[in-house]
């Protein structure tokens, strides 16, 4: 044996001497590939459900109607801009009508992530490839997130191995896996952070500021809702390793570091202005900026689940299902005599903040308490493990009881109740005895203090922690688990999908010069990879005014404020904005088309299209003096409303003691409730179990739209966060979204309007679903009919004198217009300061009216009418942008001729 033990340590260190004779480069080389090779095995143990099952990473929820689309849509864009370049015309989209109503172009791709450098490679690839490339993207930055980890590592000169076992840790933790293909570019963070630890770090230490500037300036670039995460974590961080670094003269040496970090973090501001100053404009004006109550769900059970859940999985944002090995680097690092009392106070702060429903809260822009920003903490765990390797691989005889104890108290603690009895913290637990038996059996061995035993341990703790990071992602992936993976889209399925949805076959009609907008029951959010003008939104940065028009009319369909998931096809608000198309399979059963819509087309592919015989233009006028303010306007009902607005436009200027003569044409109707399984009294509805059911009965006459309408359906207090009503008339069936305070996108509503379609024939019952028990408010249910003959002469009307020659041009729109007296031209475009007029070359002001709507007062007359876009904040960005980068470029050349110069 000792014969063999003098043999292999001959061995080893002949490999290590050669290894430290090779050339620094070439140390790094062999250094990157051990670390690919690591990266590749553990990958494919985690993710091979994905393989297994065929599957894309494209996440059939906010995959499918943002990211990949998204993707579709800059390399299309880029495409474009390249072509115009080589034409020598420089075209930069600055406004996109296919964008939920019409957005801001650089405000809602800076919200998804889509400035990330990676994202460029878009442009080399065409529609049919961009599931390859998403797929490609997805590993590519967790790799590189491991990469970011290793630079770091070797910044505060950390052993090689153990950077490597620290990046697997770090880059397949439980928000890496789940992130990675949930939300993309939430990986981002976890490959600039690191890197904004080292260039703070320089900074403190009085080196150069470069790798900060350029690392503050990516990840605004990419995002400011992360830069705001990692924003505080580096002020605490500064803090911290501050008091570490200087123990004299703290005062001076404070204000000095101050002023260094605050400058390069501000220079890293000014040059991503152009995209930053844009993109914050958009946030500010969007409905979902500002601040909620909503702390989440921080009890006793959440704490207990947390603590099996740090190193078992499934992983997620908040279980951060780390390898077993992180619980015991956290108990040898507080219990170590060494000076690392920076990284306990970093550690000690970090898992505070977690912990806390406040700390979450504030975490994620004081919205609503959420756990996104758990790439902190993977990142100091991590570095943790790295920090204690060489302790871990030499245990003292403190160490090892310590140890002991910790194992004992998890299995004890996580197996104590029946509900987290379940096999995959059996497998973890499992796995962490057996780490237990090897921390503690073989590293007591008497040669486990030398060179070679710690490199042969070192290589089985690596192996180990690959093994079970590769066991948390099968089991959040697994069919027979946490099953994650059966939510995502088949190989090719997405391909196939671009090519034959329902929104191509409007191509013909809508693609370069568009005459309307288009809707169907089939059609999805976010139609930009389309370019087909439609009303369906999923937009992070929607404008307020949008989403207060959809809340105003009361529309089931609008979930949150920043998803419009249907219109229900209620006639009159889809003609105010301006629809001329709809689309459903020929072969449906059941009819959604509004009322006046003519069949123009079938197509090969089974889709008939339909065109509004009543359709408004882009811009339609109204009578001036007929004005409504907002006041009386905002006092009718959601169908109200949009009678009101056939007739009249709402202004802030009009008048509130104006007479207003609005006709309403439709009749609220008598009707009897059956109830099962449910009471409702003295506004208060009680659900004994789930699914049930309010049927009303009444007698709605044929030729007509009918509505049933909910009154002040409060859930607050029910225990409840949200559920989804169904409405069901015959064959017609509606959904909208209820919601509470507990649910984080909770914005108060309280009234819905559910469109029963327009029928041919009399109808006469409609039923009401409650999915989940309890005892909820709701004050009435009201019943209409609306009778079409007035709808069909107040469009004429509007139509009567309307935008004619309308030609779209990038970030322009222009027409003709001739009015028989002086009247408002209303475009069916959302109001943005970004938009200017000029009318007959005279700069024009522009109205918010009808909630959105772009509005313009104009005379008697013949006028030539245009608008131009620009971002707000793109031209003040450009500035700055221009300024910070000759600024920094300066420093980077004077520091380098000062280097040379010593």
């Amino acid at each position: 044996m000792d014969n063999d033990l003098v043999w292999l340590q001959t061995k080893s260190d002949l490999l290590k001497n050669k290894f430290h004779q090779m050339p620094k480069k070439k140390k790094n080389i062999i250094f990157l590939f051990a670390y690919t090779i690591v990266f590749i095995c553990t990958f494919f143990i985690a993710y091979s459900p994905f393989l297994e099952g065929e599957k894309t990473f494209i996440w059939q929820a906010d995959g499918r109607t943002q990211h990949y689309p998204l993707y579709v849509y800059i390399g299309r864009t880029i495409r474009k801009i390249i072509l115009g370049l080589l034409h020598f015309k420089f075209q930069l989209p600055l406004f996109d009508l296919s964008i939920g109503l019409g957005n801001d172009t650089i405000g809602f791709i800076h919200s998804l992530g889509g400035f990330e450098p990676l994202l460029l490679l878009t442009a080399f690839f065409p529609t049919s490839s961009t599931e390859s490339l998403y797929i490609f993207l997805v590993v590519f930055r967790l790799y590189l997130s491991g990469i970011s980890f290793l630079y770091l590592c070797s910044y505060f000169k950390k052993q090689r191995i153990h950077a490597i076992i620290g990046s697997v840790i770090y880059c397949f933790s439980g928000y890496a896996i789940y992130s990675a293909v949930r939300h993309p570019y939430f990986i981002f963070p976890m490959i600039v952070l690191p890197l904004l630890v080292a260039g703070l770090d320089k900074i403190l230490c009085k080196d150069h500021p470069h790798l900060f500037v350029i690392a503050v300036f990516l990840s605004a670039v990419v995002g400011y809702y992360h830069l705001y995460m990692m924003t505080i974590l580096l002020v605490l961080y500064a803090i911290i390793r501050f008091f570490s670094i200087y123990q004299t003269n703290r005062i001076k040496e404070f204000i000095c570091a101050l002023l260094r970090a605050a400058g390069s973090y501000v220079l890293g501001i000014g040059v991503s202005a152009i995209i930053m100053f844009p993109s914050l404009a958009s946030f500010l004006d969007a409905s979902r900026s500002g601040f909620t109550n909503y702390t989440g769900s921080y009890d006793q059970g959440w704490y207990r689940t947390q603590a099996l859940r740090f190193i078992s999985p499934p992983g997620s944002w908040s279980a951060l299902s780390f390898a077993a090995i992180a619980l015991f680097a956290i108990t040898v690092l507080f219990l170590s005599n060494k000076d690392k009392r920076t990284l306990k106070i970093i550690t000690f702060v970090t898992f505070f903040i977690y912990l806390s429903s406040i700390g979450c809260l504030v975490m994620n822009g004081f919205q609503y308490s959420s756990e996104r920003w758990t790439f902190g903490v993977a990142l100091v765990v991590a570095y943790i493990v790295v920090e204690t390797l060489p302790d871990l691989l030499h245990l003292t005889p403190k160490n090892k009881i310590a140890i002991i104890s910790i194992a004992l108290a998890y299995i004890i603690y996580g197996f104590s109740s029946v509900a987290t009895r379940k096999t995959n913290y059996w497998l973890v637990g499992a796995l962490f005895l057996f780490l237990t038996l090897i921390l503690l059996v073989m590293l007591s061995h008497k040669v486990a203090s030398s060179c070679r035993f710690q490199q042969l341990g070192s290589s089985l703790l690596l192996l180990l922690v690959m093994y079970n990071v590769g066991i948390n992602g099968l089991y959040k992936f697994s069919s027979d688990q946490g099953n994650y993976a059966n939510e995502f889209k088949k190989i090719g399925e997405e391909t196939e999908r671009f090519k034959n949805v329902h929104e191509r076959e409007l191509e013909p009609y809508l693609l370069n010069n568009p005459s309307g907008r288009a809707d169907g029951p089939q059609f999805g959010a976010n139609r930009m990879a389309w370019n087909i003008p439609s009303f369906l939104i999923f937009n992070s940065v929607e404008s307020r005014r949008t989403t207060e028009l959809w809340s105003a009319i009361e529309n089931s369909g609008s979930n949150q404020k920043f998803n419009i998931q249907s219109t229900g096809q209620q006639t009159l608000i889809t003609t105010l904005l301006s629809q001329k198309y709809f689309v459903e399979s020929s072969q449906s059963k059941v009819s959604y088309v509004p009322y006046g819509y003519s069949l123009i087309k079938t197509t090969e592919n089974n889709n008939a299209i339909y065109e509004n015989n009543y359709a408004l233009p882009w811009g339609y006028t109204y009578d001036l003096d007929k004005a409504i303010s907002y006041d009386s306007l905002n006092k009718l009902n959601g169908l109200q409303k949009q009678e009101a607005m056939l007739q009249t436009i709402a202004l802030d200027s009009a008048n509130k003691d104006a007479n207003k003569e609005v006709a309403f044409s439709q009749k609220e109707l008598s009707y009897e409730a059956q109830y099962k399984d449910c009471t409702w009294e003295n506004g208060v509805l009680t659900v004994k179990q789930p699914n049930a059911t309010i049927t009303i009965s009444f007698q709605a006459n044929e030729h007509r739209e009918s509505y049933l309408r909910l009154i002040g359906l409060d859930i607050n207090g029910s225990g409840v966060s949200s559920f989804t009503i169904n409405v069901n008339s015959g064959d017609i069936s509606r959904k909208g979204t209820v919601s509470s305070s507990l649910y984080s996108w909770y914005y108060g509503k309280e009234n819905y309007l559910f469109n029963l379609g327009y029928h041919e024939e009399e109808i006469k019952t409609a039923k009401i679903t409650f999915p989940s028990k309890g005892k909820f408010k709701l004050k009435d249910i009201e019943i209409y009919e609306l009778p079409m003959e007035n709808y069909v002469k107040q469009v004429e009307v509007l139509r009567a004198e309307p935008l004619e020659n309308i030609q779209w041009e990038t970030n322009k729109i222009s027409g003709t217009i001739d009015l028989s007296k002086d009247k408002i031209l209303c475009m069916s475009i959302p109001y943005s300061k970004g938009w200017s007029a000029t009318v007959d070359g005279q700069k024009a002001e522009i109205l918010c009216g009808n909630y959105m709507f772009m509005a313009v007062p104009l005379t008697e007359g013949h006028h030539e009418i245009e608008f131009e876009y620009c971002s707000p904040g793109l031209k003040l960005g450009i500035a700055v942008s221009i300024a910070s980068w000759a600024i920094f470029l300066i420093h980077i050349i004077r520091y380098r001729k000062r280097r040379y110069e010593k």
